[in-house]
């Protein structure tokens, strides 16, 4: 059985344009463990999905021991593979720590100074993604756009590393309970 992790602790939509991606790592991964580490904002939405085997609810205005207790839980276990794909510094900070054989993220560009020198950052930066990610990708935070950029096709870019043979026309999908609606 292959574990997997995903962090996803930001709102309702963001997880929805992840759900093709759960559904396809079911199906590559039959009997794959998934935990996903929500926000209070999406949880009782990621609770009503079944094939999502665990969540994790990180509320960043937890005291700092609930902090401590949920790290020390998500970093207990091993996984096969964790998705930082929410770009927040918690998911980060763990993922460093994380025993996964692949680790896959996303990383947040913005301009660090933007009058006469344009000076261009990540989150995480640069080195970090190096090092602790095995496949990683850029993604222009709101407001240093340019250019339009489509996350969820860079999404799904970033997780055919898995040979997941997904593509834009897979559809997302909605295990909805009605108290949920």
């Amino acid at each position: 059985m292959k574990n997997f992790i995903i962090f996803r602790t930001d709102r309702l939509g963001d997880f929805l344009i992840i759900t093709s991606i759960i559904k396809a790592i079911k199906k590559k991964f039959v009997n794959s463990h998934i935990t996903v580490i929500g926000s209070p904002l999406n949880a009782n939405i990621i609770k009503s999905y079944k094939s999502i085997n665990e969540v994790i609810i990180y509320d960043k205005k937890s005291s700092l021991s609930k902090k401590f207790e949920i790290f020390n839980k998500i970093k207990s276990k091993s996984y096969y593979c964790s998705l930082s794909l929410d770009g927040k510094s918690f998911s980060n900070f763990i993922n460093f720590f994380l025993k996964a054989n692949i680790k896959i993220g996303i990383s947040y560009r913005f301009y660090l100074l933007n009058f006469f020198i344009k000076i261009i950052w990540s989150k995480p930066n640069i080195l970090y993604n190096y090092f602790v990610f095995d496949k990683f990708i850029y993604f222009t935070s709101k407001k240093s756009l340019t250019k339009v950029e489509h996350l969820p096709s860079i999404l799904l870019k970033l997780l055919n590393f898995l040979n997941l043979n997904l593509s834009p026309k897979d559809p997302y999908y909605f295990e909805i309970k009605k108290k949920n609606i």
